[in-house]
């Protein structure tokens, strides 16, 4: 596709007030409060005795609601000299949630939430973060296949008052990808605070799709949060509210002609079921990765944290909903074949509006112009176990003690667990933490100290850390910096993920997008064929993926793999691995 053009974006606002609904959408509000009221816990039917319940299952009667879908900016960046550049602002601000009641949020060039990003495949990006939250974060580019050094993980925090630079080449097809903070232990409370956005790839593979943003194509962030008594953000306690770019149960006026939502979890935990109320089918074109080689129409299914979904609709007066987990969810079982919602309980999403009135057939779609780009199980040379299991305080991921098995061969080791520390395996604990030394030497305490630089050997661009001497909390302790395991470039491995706690996990892995090869030893879900960074994993389940190891080389950087479930991450339930050049001789 030909370059993007120039941006033309309109001054951020700090403050985020919704328009007044008008009565016939204060109506849809109530229906929308009403159906919540009678919704689930999330928290504890996600975590179950893991981790404390706190949610409350009403969403307060003087909400916003039925208002206008909010449309994220689109944001092209300044393209010069082959390089696009992006500015990124992170600040706090302010938005109306509850009514003629101001919430403290943070927001990425605006109050809350972030733009949609959009560059084309073969083109150079350079980033600019600044960071005026007050405190330090991070800015990690979830599904971008990039050097580990720009990965933006732990191992790249960003002080307070800095800007951090990453320069990358985009390699990777078309894809609805995103970006978050990745700031060890505090995950959870910067994401949902606001800092989240879209990062649409473009490679001409798309044609024929929906692609007038704001027009014919959205791109919409489903977010489960807590407020407390005060109408503040309170990730620890608070009433439940379901937000769809930062709006509860908007309404979407449709054009004439099929149009495309592109749907992304940024919940801390809440895996939303998605269906239409008058259960008409979902019809998928693209996940996590990008396109599907073929539409496919479903009756529901589950998003969870990190995931996204583009769906196609050619119909209005519907709503999408989110489905209690009794109609089809129950216990944490993948139920997608459910074709009666019944009286399920549900929360309202968001209201189509503007088409005919009943079931319009979904206008078909062509199969995508090239097959989906995913990793060969076949020519895999290594088969890695890893256990997801509560460990010490906390929740961790176990790596099989064994070395790593040729994949021919078809095992998946022995299912013990190499040692564990306190956070994650091989991760900086948190500040003052003792831990024992990888070394086998005396206990360590876990310190703030500031990594160094290394530039990806084979990788065209090159980046550091925040420019400053000073500690920085969240940085890598030295006593952490050996990573869970290191993999040879150019290898394709299958990794075999066993969740042995009782509770489900979403499974992400950095800089890939794996195939999901099954579940169980049964073929995954239909929409689950294409790329993908987040899987589902079933208590007492496991789930095998095929990944490639490709195109960057960096001994000290690490990228990261872990449960894309916030408090999981927050609370250890994450390692990391180096990619490196064993065959390269020594400089």
């Amino acid at each position: 596709m030909p370059d993007l053009p120039p941006p033309a974006v309109a001054p951020a606002s700090d403050v985020h007030t919704p328009p007044r609904p008008t009565r016939r959408i204060v109506l849809l509000g109530g229906l929308a409060t009403a159906v919540a009221a009678a919704t689930y816990s999330v928290y504890e039917e996600t975590f179950g005795s893991a981790l404390p319940r706190h949610a409350t299952t009403t969403a307060r009667a003087s909400a916003v609601t039925g208002i206008a879908l909010p449309v994220l900016p689109r944001d092209d960046g300044t393209l010069e000299n082959g390089v696009r550049t992006f500015r990124l602002k992170l600040a706090p601000g302010k938005t109306t949630f509850l009514d003629g009641q101001e919430t403290t949020t943070w927001g990425i060039n605006r109050a809350f939430l972030g733009p949609v990003l959009h560059a084309n495949r073969g083109e150079k990006v350079h980033m600019l973060v600044e960071n005026q939250l007050g405190e330090a974060t991070t800015m990690h580019w979830h599904g971008m296949h990039l050097p580990a050094v720009m990965d933006g993980g732990p191992f790249q925090p960003i002080a307070a008052g800095t800007t951090w630079e990453p320069q990358w080449e985009i390699r990777q097809s078309a894809a609805t990808l995103w970006f978050h903070p990745h700031f060890f232990g505090k995950t959870r409370d910067h994401v949902m605070k606001g800092l989240a956005g879209f990062f649409a790839i473009h490679d001409g593979s798309e044609d024929g799709l929906p692609d007038k943003h704001g027009e014919n194509d959205f791109a919409i962030v489903l977010q489960e949060n807590l407020l407390n008594d005060k109408g503040q953000i309170d990730t620890s306690d608070g009433t439940r509210l379901t937000l769809v770019n930062g709006a509860i149960a908007p309404r979407l006026e449709l054009p004439d002609g099929p149009t495309r939502l592109r749907l992304l979890n940024a919940s801390d935990s809440r895996g939303f079921q998605l269906a239409f109320d008058d259960g008409r089918s979902l019809v998928v074109v693209g996940v996590d990765g990008g396109r599907l080689n073929n539409p496919v129409s479903v009756p529901n299914l589950i998003l969870g944290p990190g995931e996204r979904v583009e769906l196609i609709v050619d119909h209005a007066d519907a709503r999408l909903i989110a489905l209690n987990p009794d109609a089809g969810q129950a216990n944490g079982a993948t139920t997608t074949t459910n074709t009666s919602l019944g009286d399920a309980p549900a929360d309202v999403l968001l209201q189509l509006e503007g088409g005919p009135k009943g079931a319009v057939p979904q206008t078909p779609f062509p199969s995508a112009p090239s097959p989906a780009e995913l990793p060969d199980p076949k020519v895999a040379s290594v088969t890695r176990h890893l256990v997801l299991q509560k460990g010490g305080p906390g929740l961790t991921i176990g790596i099989d003690s064994g070395p790593a098995t040729p994949a021919s061969t078809g095992s998946t080791g022995t299912g013990g667990s190499a040692p564990t520390m306190p956070g994650m395996p091989g991760m900086p604990a948190a500040p003052g933490t003792t831990i024992a030394s990888p070394s086998g030497g005396p206990p360590v305490t876990a310190g703030l100290q500031q990594p160094t630089t290394t530039s990806p050997s084979t990788s065209t661009t090159t980046g550091t850390p925040p420019a400053s001497s000073a500690p920085i909390p969240g940085a890598p302790a030295a006593a952490m910096e050996e990573p869970s395991f290191t993999t040879q470039i150019g290898t394709t491995e299958v990794w075999s993920i066993e969740n042995k706690t009782d509770v489900v996990h979403y499974f992400h892995v950095h800089d890939v997008q794996f195939k999901v090869m099954d579940r169980d030893g049964q073929p995954p879900l239909e929409h689950e064929l294409g790329r993908k960074d987040v899987v589902r994993i079933e208590p007492t389940s496991t789930v095998r993926i095929a990944l490639a190891l490709t195109d960057y080389v960096d001994p000290t950087f690490p990228y990261m793999f872990h449960c894309h479930m916030l408090t999981h991450e927050d609370q250890g339930m994450m390692g990391h691995f180096t990619v490196v050049d064993a065959k390269a001789a020594p400089s």
